[in-house]
């Protein structure tokens, strides 16, 4: 029985090692979502720093535009493929967002597996111990209750016997006394012999006898 609380405990103690794990990690995907964002948003201004410039060189170009045409088309293909590339990397970071939100979702899932399993465990230890607690109640009330009834078919048995043995003796004695004659003597007497190897008999057929159920006590004479 302590050998199985035991390793329950140590059960627990090892979900309970799984689950500051997960939450560990959960930490760490927070950090990386925190630095991507961070990332994103330095991204962002350096783009937008970018797009600032090229607007400033763009203002360049426009006092320059009849000697700067061809520059300006260039500066004009650089601002689309800059914009692609702002869409591109916006497109990335939307996908880093769901992979993260769905990894979130998955240990969720995961917590709650390990909370039901946890629940699971808790209640198997609960029904081992009623189970454990039922089996050794009801083994001790089965042993007590047979001993003492053990104890009180002997008692009753010797009881029974030395009180019909001690009748038959008195009987005995008082006929003795009081008959005045010799054949009554020798009658009684030859009586009380009789009796007496009748009880033996008795005794002696009976001493083997083994305790039976309550349910057959009756069958004990």
């Amino acid at each position: 029985m302590k050998i199985i609380i035991l390793l329950l405990l140590a059960l627990l103690l090892l979900l309970l090692l799984l689950l500051l794990l997960l939450l560990l990690l959960l930490l760490l995907l927070l950090l990386l979502l925190v630095v991507l964002l961070v990332l994103l948003l330095l991204l962002l201004l350096v783009l937008l720093l970018l797009l600032l410039l090229l607007l400033l060189l763009l203002l360049l170009v426009l006092l320059l535009l009849l000697l700067l045409l061809l520059l300006l088309l260039l500066l004009l293909l650089l601002l689309l493929l800059l914009l692609l590339l702002l869409l591109l990397l916006l497109l990335l970071l939307l996908l880093l967002l769901l992979l993260l939100l769905l990894l979130l979702l998955l240990l969720l899932l995961l917590l709650l597996l390990l909370l039901l399993l946890l629940l699971l465990l808790l209640l198997l230890l609960l029904l081992l111990l009623l189970h454990y607690y039922y089996y050794y109640y009801y083994y001790y009330y089965y042993y007590y209750y047979y001993y003492y009834y053990y104890y009180y078919y002997y008692y009753y048995y010797y009881y029974y016997y030395y009180y019909y043995y001690y009748y038959y003796y008195y009987y005995y004695y008082y006929y003795y006394y009081y008959c005045p004659y010799y054949y009554c003597y020798y009658y009684y007497y030859y009586y009380y012999y009789y009796y007496y190897y009748y009880i033996n008999i008795i005794v002696s057929r009976h001493q083997r006898v083994r305790p039976q159920p309550l349910s057959k006590w009756w069958q004990m004479f």
